[in-house]
């Protein structure tokens, strides 16, 4: 058996006397009175008659251990009238000229000074001894300002509205563009008894509202459509990999039991989704002729299906998921003038022009981010990088485009280019340097590597918390499905996510497309079901206003309200037409995500 030390045996003596005489120690009155030795801030704290050393520990919230080890005479006996020096764990307001701040692990001088708001020289003249480095629990000494600095108000997150007369939660969402859902979650308290004149409630700011494309020319300058609909069929063609090559067709063993692939799956959910839009669609007059063709995810049935002259009469063209049998087929449609669409693919791949892309790379995910970013001269931005990324191709442009809005707007942009695993100390003054203690910090992260996206958070995390900072992230979808970032950061640091699709299920749209689709199908609606939805509505609605012949022209001009997406159509330089709306994600303090 291991022998026990001195200090352990010393800190269970008292808490044995209490329990063996069965009485209660005296409460422990907290003392005032301060002494600075070496250093080191100390409560004097008398011992009072009864008081045991379990009992003053807890008063003061500081270990039995570190009061033993400050007072080493205490090891023969604690003794009434004995005077105690009790460590100072936290920041001591002495009520004169200075306040005595006790330095936490990870802290800097850097970020002492700016927490404080003085200089680093200040810093340094009236504390010597920190010149040579800042050690853990080391007084340090920050002169007080009798004018207090007025508290900077939060610009990003609310504007205020006092209540008239008549007016109601839903007039009063109209006028600033945003939810009654919106203005319920942020004035919870003032709302419990209902709204009244008088009241003056948070309203949140739609400073960065989804992408609305804003065309380039004046409203009398832009091509206008005679298309008018007469009521005739839309022939649309729809070309999914309903079915996969069965494990016999590839060699496997016969007697094996064919199940469903999560690809099947995936295209039934699409296919039952843009059914229900052609549904609501026929309600309000469009007439639609829909032949569905099954590539079984073979670019050689694709091959089958155009040599057939199956897609000729064909106003529009949706599919397929997989670039193999996607890259010919647009291609064949480029060359015969025919409107195709592709759902799902994101990849690196270059489309043929003509082609009409729904869901958004990484680059242009991010390009679409800045394009729509507002910037504000009251705000500091910081750009956080992977070091080890600095020479690859996404990295350059990612930076080009940030540096280039910037430099065209006149306001600066820090940049910071952070090494994985690196010491977190380092990382977090470096990341502190960049920050500003005054005014709000926007800090866009333009990165998809998990691995990086958990340590910077991290950092970000505790330097705003270290430091009192106020900070709003920016990320890219991707870190919506990642499983390793502790959920604390996401909320903490105010966290908004850009990404092509969200689905809100407190909408009333929402909801109602789920209860059609569990009466329809006997099943819950995935995102692809949501997705089919929202295109089918989409492109029957454009098709239905320009016609398939003038579709790719007017696209960009026209928008329509969907459950998860914001589509906002523009023509690339390749002459692909482009997605380029986003559905903007917040991440709340009061753990509820709301979308804009």
């Amino acid at each position: 058996m291991t022998k026990p030390t001195a200090i352990a045996i010393m800190l269970l003596l008292p808490m044995l006397a209490m329990s063996q005489t069965g009485t209660v120690p005296p409460p422990v009155e907290l003392s005032t009175d301060k002494v600075k030795i070496g250093g080191d801030v100390f409560y004097v704290h008398i011992v009072q008659p009864g008081q045991t050393l379990y009992s003053i520990s807890r008063a003061y919230g500081v270990g039995q251990s570190e009061i033993v080890a400050a007072n080493p005479d205490i090891y023969a006996d604690l003794k009434a009238g004995q005077a105690l020096k009790i460590p100072v764990k936290e920041q001591v307001d002495d009520g004169e000229r200075y306040i005595y701040h006790i330095a936490k692990r990870r802290e800097t001088i850097y970020s002492i000074a700016k927490r404080y708001g003085i200089s680093q020289e200040t810093l340094l003249d009236l504390n010597p001894a920190i010149k040579d480095g800042l050690k853990r629990n080391q007084v340090v000494v920050i002169p007080r300002y009798d004018t207090p600095r007025p508290a900077e108000p939060d610009t990003l997150a609310y504007a205020i509205h006092e209540v008239q007369r008549g007016e109601g939660l839903y007039g009063i969402s109209r006028r600033y563009a945003v939810t009654p859902r919106d203005i319920e979650l942020l004035n919870r308290d003032l709302l419990a008894e209902g709204l009244r004149p008088g009241m003056q409630l948070r309203i949140p700011k739609p400073t960065l509202q989804p992408a609305t494309l804003q065309p380039s020319a004046p409203a009398h300058e832009l091509p206008q459509s005679d298309y008018t609909y007469d009521g005739s069929p839309f022939n649309i063609a729809m070309l999914l990999p309903f079915t996969q090559p069965s494990s016999t067709d590839l060699g496997g063993d016969a007697g094996a039991k064919r199940r469903t692939s999560a690809t099947t799956q995936s295209t039934l959910e699409f296919y039952e989704g843009f059914l229900l839009a052609m549904d609501s669609m026929k309600r309000s007059g469009v007439s639609v002729n829909l032949s569905v063709y099954d590539t079984k995810k073979q670019p050689v049935e694709v091959a089958a299906i155009v040599r057939g002259g199956a897609l000729q009469r064909a106003d529009l063209v949706v599919g397929p998921f997989f670039i193999d049998e996607l890259l010919p087929l647009a291609h064949y449609a480029a060359d015969a003038g025919i409107n195709l669409v592709s759902p799902s693919y994101n990849g690196p791949t270059p489309m043929p022009s003509g082609t009409i892309t729904i869901n958004q790379t990484f680059r242009e995910q991010f390009a679409a981010f800045v394009g729509r970013l507002e910037l504000n001269p009251e705000l500091n931005y910081v750009a956080v990088y992977d070091a080890g990324s600095t020479y690859t191709s996404a990295h350059r442009y990612c930076d080009s485009l940030l540096r280039l809005k910037f430099a065209q707007a006149g306001i600066p942009l820090h940049r910071y280019a952070h090494t994985m695993s690196q010491n977190s100390a380092v990382a977090q003054d470096s990341l502190s340097r960049r920050m500003s203690m005054q005014r709000h910090n926007i800090v866009i992260v333009p990165s998809e590597d998990e691995p990086f996206v958990s340590e910077i958070l991290g950092n970000i995390y505790g330097v705003k918390n270290q430091l009192s900072l106020k900070t709003t992230v920016y990320g890219p979808a991707r870190w919506m499905r990642m499983k390793n970032i502790a959920t604390e950061y996401l909320y903490n640091i105010g966290l908004h996510i850009y990404s092509p699709f969200f689905i809100d299920y407190t909408k009333p749209a929402v909801r109602q497309f789920v209860g059609d689709y569990r009466e329809m199908y006997r099943a819950e609606p995935s995102q692809l079901s949501f997705l089919g939805y929202d295109l089918g509505l989409y492109l029957l609605g454009a098709l239905r206003t320009y016609g398939a012949q003038q579709l790719r022209t007017f696209l960009p001009m026209y928008s329509s309200p969907s459950l998860q997406m914001n589509c906002a159509f523009r023509r690339a330089d390749d002459g692909c037409l482009r997605n380029v709306g986003q559905v903007e994600v917040h991440y709340l303090n009061t753990n509820e995500i709301l979308s804009y």
